[in-house]
């Protein structure tokens, strides 16, 4: 056995460097995986919390807009807080309800009062009336707004934002 390794009794300069060159590539090649999936799937939360956000306001909105029997929207003197939509309707027992939608431009909250108390609808909105607004289409032709239109966008950190546009149709008055 001496004579085939020529009495050397460890590795070589070379063969460390090699050794320890080889590790570190397979080493950084891990790392970066690690890092994609990490990021990735942070950015793929903050995406499906934008979306469920979008969805909450359209659930909320919707239900609301389609027993509506008259529908506001204005934007009241009160800085940094806007009066985003009041719906009113009587019900078959002649209860009168209304609801106010506010759209706080702070924080980006959706806030739903219905008299008897204020519960926030959605968060993380983008406030820019571009991106989450109310506004009636006429869609049968008669030139009267019979069709809410309510667009709402969600960014959640730095992911894309997430727009829905709902077109909701008030039951009509009798």
């Amino acid at each position: 056995m001496g004579l085939v390794n020529g009495g050397q009794k460890g590795l070589t300069m070379l063969e460390l460097m090699t050794a320890i060159g080889v590790s570190s590539i397979i080493s950084v090649g891990i790392m970066m995986t690690l890092y994609q999936v990490v990021t990735g799937s942070a950015r793929t939360g903050a995406q499906m919390t934008a979306v469920k956000q979008v969805e909450y306001a359209g659930y909320w909105v919707s239900s609301d807009a389609q027993m509506a029997q008259d529908i506001t929207y204005d934007d009241p003197e009160t800085p940094g807080v806007t009066e985003f939509l009041t719906l009113s309707w009587t019900d078959w027992e002649n209860v009168e309800h209304t609801v106010h939608y506010t759209l706080d431009e702070e924080t980006g909250e959706l806030l739903r009062d219905d008299g008897v108390g204020q519960i926030r609808v959605a968060q993380f909105l983008d406030v820019d009336p571009e991106m989450t607004s109310c506004d009636f289409a006429d869609t049968n032709g008669d030139n009267f707004g019979d069709t809410l239109i309510f667009k709402v966008t969600a960014v959640v950190g730095n992911s894309l934002p997430e727009t829905r546009e709902y077109r909701i149709v008030p039951r009509p008055l009798y």
